[in-house]
């Protein structure tokens, strides 16, 4: 720990000593917490936070670093300010300028901040332009002790205060893959099957084990997406595509790996691939594209897909063709599923009425099919 962090944490251990503690309870999981008042001065931002490191990639690469502890707080508090809007720290600043902080933020009694780092930051962005508001000086936070914290105890803090969406910007689809994941790697490595850890997770972050399958499966394609990069300008670009489009991951799963007839073999490796380029050349800008993409081949447009790979032909087109194909795939398949089910019905199963109906039917297909 740097000498930042050793003072910090003397500060918070100073705050807490003699206080009583309280009981605070982070998803069914009772932890032990001191209910106090910090400074900005007492808190370091959190380093590994799933939502910040994406943004941290990128800085780090702007400023030619190897790690984030290479570069100031300054530089970092400027980069998130200006480049990267969706984490909202103006619009947090304000309310906080204007009303303090209202969440409390949660950190150890070693200065790691657990929950509140967009807290953090809008404060420090507020400590440059008033230095001397008195909000700065008393920050809400629940601290706990290291010796209370555990794997679990952790993971049920980070579930409680930042997976669950309320007030605060939600996290993009991409990092809670990436947090439901480690999470089920938590448990794994704890001795659980994977089966149970999945079990675990559903509860934890309160979301189906369906889901959280499907985050699962969705990283792995996107963590594939990721490898197939080649060189460290096109792997940065490849994870903000993910980062801004990691739902086009999902709709993939959905529709070319999941329901009655899920893509192969050799045909879904041709669609992964059509896809990974076409997501890296940026090209898919609709969600209703990747369907098109995806299952090209259960309809036989497979050479149309190629052409445009290669540019010769525009997606609006494939999906044209492929929104006219699946319709008459599904005429198709209705019929089959009709003659299906009148091959196993018996005579002696048929009512007059259905009796009656099924000649209507013979005289109406005669007719179609004279024309």
């Amino acid at each position: 720990m740097s000498n930042q962090g050793n003072n910090q944490a003397g500060n918070i251990r100073e705050k807490i000593k003699g206080k009583p503690s309280k009981f605070k309870t982070f998803h069914d999981t009772v932890v032990n917490v001191y209910e106090v008042e910090l400074a900005i001065s007492d808190i370091h931002f959190w380093k590994d936070n799933a939502r910040t490191l994406l943004d941290f990639d990128i800085l780090l690469r702007n400023k030619n670093k190897q790690s984030i502890e290479d570069v100031s707080e300054e530089e970092v508090l400027d980069f998130l300010y200006k480049e990267r809007k969706r984490l909202k720290l103006a619009e947090l600043m304000e309310s906080i300028r204007h009303n303090g902080v209202k969440t409390p933020i949660i950190v150890t009694d070693s200065a790691r901040l657990l929950d509140g780092n967009r807290r953090f930051f809008a404060c420090k962005l507020l400590e440059k332009k008033e230095p001397d508001n008195a909000f700065l000086e008393h920050i809400p936070a629940y601290v706990v002790e290291e010796k209370d914290i555990t794997v679990e105890v952790e993971q049920k803090i980070l579930a409680e205060a930042n997976f669950v969406d309320d007030n605060k910007v939600p996290w993009p689809l991409d990092v809670k893959a990436k947090v439901v994941a480690e999470a089920v790697g938590v448990y794994t490595r704890q001795g659980m099957n994977e089966n149970d850890a999945m079990k675990e997770v559903s509860k934890l972050y309160g979301i189906k084990r369906q889901v959280v399958v499907d985050y699962i499966k969705a990283k792995e394609l996107a963590d594939e997406f990721i490898s197939q990069a080649e060189g460290d300008e096109d792997e940065m670009n490849r994870k903000e595509i993910i980062n801004k489009r990691f739902v086009y991951f999902w709709e993939f799963l959905n529709k070319a790996m999941r329901g009655p007839r899920p893509i192969k073999g050799d045909d879904l490796e041709e669609a992964k691939n059509a896809f990974s380029e076409l997501m890296s050349s940026e090209r898919i800008r609709n969600l209703k594209h990747v369907e098109p993409i995806a299952r090209a081949s259960a309809v036989g447009l497979n050479d149309f897909r190629n052409k445009v790979l290669t540019g010769d032909r525009i997606i609006d087109d494939l999906d044209i063709l492929y929104r006219e194909a699946k319709n008459l795939k599904n005429k198709v398949d209705k019929a089959i599923s009709f003659r299906m089910w009148l091959t196993a019905l018996k005579y002696s199963d048929m009512t007059d009425e259905l009796r009656k109906e099924l000649v209507n039917v013979c005289k109406v297909i005669n007719k179609k099919l004279e024309k």
